[in-house]
């Protein structure tokens, strides 16, 4: 699935709108730089915890071999993914 060039704009404007960033002038007037407010840092380590948390109950949930060889097959296919996504961009 591939995001036009509005995408970032858009995804921007939603996390304003929720009040995890804001937009301010970047140094020397030159563009606008996107800030991470203090609820949007809130929300940076709320969804760092729970990833955590659900990384290591999939650890126990398979073991630690078993979890190592998913986390191993997952980052392959992620490469192999990434690939034709660039042979198709071409094609």
């Amino acid at each position: 699935m591939r995001a036009g060039p509005s995408a970032p704009s858009q995804i921007a404007a939603r996390l304003e709108k929720l009040g995890y960033i804001e937009r301010r002038l970047a140094a020397r007037g030159r563009g606008i730089g996107l800030h991470l407010t203090p609820a949007g840092a809130e929300a940076r380590r709320d969804a760092h915890a729970t990833i955590e948390a659900f990384e290591s109950e999939l650890a126990t949930a398979f073991g630690s071999d078993r979890h190592s060889t998913l986390l191993e097959a997952l980052e392959e296919a992620r490469t192999i993914i990434g690939g034709l996504e660039k042979r198709r961009a071409g094609a």
